[in-house]
């Protein structure tokens, strides 16, 4: 039997578990009810609903709540990391990893195009090491754009492309 362990921090709350996978995810969602139902930085409740869905999205956006149990942002490196990766049975897991920082950037970050060498370095803090970036997200090329050339390459992602990571968020992580 495997051990399923997860570490998390949401404004002032902590919440550290390790046991079956069943009974960490029961005790995580018990945990993000709870926080759910405190006021958040704006003053605003985040609320979830019996479908688990989050009730707080704007336009098939992810809420800041979920963002912040999946992302890490690294200000002083100006980078975003995955605090969880993608499932191991998703078949382009380091695409899907990429295809997901893009969208951190643009929603914690508050940058439309991410540089490479910040995506190689928020890849590489998640977990998955790769050579180039271009190579590893190439199973998504249809969802971003990208401008400038080698080392000075930035990506995007393009309108499906933000609905698709806001999708595989709330599938991968909610």
């Amino acid at each position: 039997m495997s051990t399923y362990k997860i570490q998390i921090k949401i404004g002032q709350a902590e919440f550290c578990a390790e046991g079956t996978e069943d009974s960490v995810r029961a005790d995580y969602d018990r945990f993000l009810s709870a926080v759910a139902s405190q006021p958040i930085d704006n003053g605003t409740a985040a609320r979830i609903d019996d479908s688990g869905s989050h009730a707080g999205e704007r336009g098939g956006e992810v809420d800041s709540v979920l963002l912040q149990a999946v992302f890490k942002v690294d200000q002083e490196h100006g980078w975003v990391s995955l605090k969880m990766l993608p499932p191991a049975e998703s078949a382009n897991r380091a695409a899907d990893a990429a295809l997901l920082l893009i969208y951190g950037f643009h929603r914690l970050l508050e940058q439309s195009e991410a540089p490479v060498t910040k995506l190689i370095s928020g890849l590489r803090e998640s977990g998955i090491s790769v050579d180039r970036f271009d190579r590893t997200i190439a199973a998504h090329s249809s969802l971003i754009l990208k401008g400038g050339q080698k080392i000075g390459a930035k990506f995007r992602l393009n309108n499906q492309g933000m609905s698709q990571a806001a999708a595989m968020i709330r599938k991968f992580f909610a």
